[in-house]
């Protein structure tokens, strides 16, 4: 669905000055010496404000390139009164200006873009090229959280982290049946009343993992196109694990 302009986006986002952080300055008095967690592709700001409400002591950052979006979730952190949440108009790949040596405690990418046609694979934010310009900006002992609703991003997903240093500690394909409850985001909410498995990725970092340096040739799962090309730990319906 097309978002539709509006008029008092741009006026907004021009004179904003708390919320939106524009300069390393900022995001650097922003943190002030806290744990700091960041979002890609935050939407509407709901996840990052819940969180920023029931941890007043961390600081968390969303990325989100839609303007629209990043305005209503400034508004939505005003409503709040919070002074812990901030929001970045751009995408983390590209804010190395803002960004700068600047190293954080985690990451939460939810329900992203599946890019469904196989060509466009490298496009999905879990491409391998994607997972290593994050761990560029995460510290040594930091996460990343992985959501969707899609199986195919999930297989995807699967497959690429053995292209990074990012190590899967639990891995579930209905997040909402076998961890419980947490705070959902607005998709979250949409898919889960609808009956939708949420499949969920939680990662930790190994420094000393080997990247190998082999391309990817589909943008189809392995798992779904040759089974036996897999160890059977991974054919299986119960990839569960609970750290």
């Amino acid at each position: 669905m097309r978002v539709r302009k509006r008029k008092w986006v741009e006026p907004f986002l021009q004179n904003e000055q708390t919320y939106l952080l524009r300069s390393r300055e900022q995001l650097q008095e922003a943190i002030a010496g806290k744990q700091a967690y960041i979002e890609i592709g935050c939407g509407h700001g709901e996840f990052l404000c819940v969180m920023g409400k029931e941890h007043p002591d961390l600081v968390y950052i969303g990325f989100e390139k839609d303007r629209i979006c990043v305005a209503r979730a400034i508004r939505k952190a005003m409503e709040n009164e919070l002074s812990n949440v901030y929001f970045i108009n751009g995408l983390a790949e590209r804010s190395e200006d803002i960004l700068g040596d600047t190293k954080f405690d985690g990451m939460y990418l939810q329900f992203s873009d599946p890019w469904p046609k196989s060509k466009h694979y490298a496009r999905r934010l879990t491409y391998r090229s994607f997972l290593q310009s994050y761990a560029r900006v995460l510290k040594p002992e930091a996460f990343l959280y992985f959501k969707t609703d899609n199986l195919n991003l999930f297989e995807f997903t699967l497959e690429e982290l053995a292209f990074s240093v990012f190590v899967p500690q639990r891995v579930s394909r209905d997040f909402h049946q076998e961890i419980g409850s947490h705070i959902m985001t607005a998709y979250e909410t949409k898919f889960s009343s609808q009956g939708m498995p949420i499949y969920h990725i939680l990662c930790g970092i190994d420094p000393q993992s080997q990247q190998p340096d082999v391309p990817r040739t589909s943008g189809t799962p392995e798992i779904l196109r040759n089974k036996e090309a897999i160890p059977a730990a991974l054919q299986s319906q119960d990839r569960v694990t609970i750290a």
